[in-house]
């Protein structure tokens, strides 16, 4: 009888946990509706990009056949979406809340559409318009003065990580709490961080495995030598800049080891583990190595390698 009791209290106990987290997933998840008017000439081919945590969720598509574009989900907080086009390059990025929001789609300038309805895009609008997309001080000064905002990692990891060195950075991620940290980005950014911090000045180069477009196996290890200044370009078959560097640097260090690699002739392109482990997001790219194959440089322009190799 006693082992009767202690089993029902477990089982009662099993099922009280089960009901609570019921509950917290219904109070946790929040329905939104996203509406697009859009010129016709794109018709319905838009798709709505919903990002939770560090990775793409779900793509969700319309189900409405005449009329404004509708999408309509269910998110936990405020969430990074993107409005993609298949004929259109760039997405429009923004944010999803419990709310029902409306965007008026340009085709010419995507990031430029005006979106009604959600508190979080009139924040991150209205503070690029104070600042300016490149007033690095007056950004960071946001995110320092707002590090709970969900839109605070956002504008650290886009506008304020391309123009700023790794301890500040380091420092303002360090700074974001509450909502933000459950944000894309703050993921997103904190894997980056974790990769430059492995990447810094006078630590080897890691060890990356990688293939072509043939399906040739390829390392980091083999492709530089020791006891010799060692140059990564990171190209594209269609850079005339990239061609254009290239060019200069065998003309003036004739003794450097130099590797080009084009983005385009890499198995998986810019989500080749190259490009995701060197964190590489632009071209041309260039990367020094000093005689012992330990990064001197990283992210550098073609008229700082002089400076760089003859100071040593």
């Amino acid at each position: 009888m006693s082992l009767f009791k202690d089993c029902s209290a477990v089982i009662k106990r099993l099922l009280l946990y089960v009901l609570l987290v019921s509950m917290a997933g219904t109070v946790v998840a929040q329905s939104f509706r996203v509406s697009v008017n859009s010129p016709s000439r794109l018709g319905r081919d838009f798709e709505l990009w919903l990002y939770d945590s560090d990775t793409l969720s779900q793509v969700i598509k319309t189900k409405s056949k005449k009329g404004p574009l509708v999408f309509v989900g269910k998110i936990n907080g405020t969430s990074y979406a993107e409005l993609r086009h298949n004929n259109m390059v760039r997405p429009l990025p923004f944010f999803i809340e419990n709310a029902d929001i409306t965007i008026n789609y340009n085709a010419d300038d995507p990031e430029a559409s005006p979106i009604t309805g959600s508190r979080a895009n009139s924040v991150l609008r209205y503070q690029l318009e104070q600042c300016g997309v490149s007033d690095v001080e007056c950004l960071s000064r946001f995110v320092a003065e707002n590090p709970s905002a969900a839109v605070s990692p956002y504008i650290l990891d886009r506008y304020i990580a391309a123009q700023s060195d790794y301890e500040t950075i380091q420092r303002l991620y360090g700074m974001l709490s509450g909502e933000a940290q459950k944000a894309y980005h703050f993921k997103r950014l904190g894997s980056r961080l974790k990769i430059q911090s492995s990447l810094s000045v006078g630590k080897p180069l890691p060890l990356i495995e990688f293939a072509d477009q043939d399906n040739r196996r390829l390392n980091t290890d083999t492709l530089f030598v020791e006891g010799k200044w060692n140059i990564l370009l990171i190209g594209a078959s269609y850079c005339r800049q990239c061609d254009n560097i290239k060019k200069e640097v065998k003309e003036n260090f004739p003794d450097v080891n130099m590797v080009t690699l084009n983005v385009d002739s890499l198995s998986s392109g810019w989500d080749s583990p190259l490009m995701k482990q060197l964190d590489i997001d632009h071209i041309p790219y260039l990367m020094i190595l000093d005689k012992e194959k330990k990064i001197e440089a990283r992210d550098v322009r073609f008229w700082e390698i002089k400076r760089i190799i003859h100071k040593q």
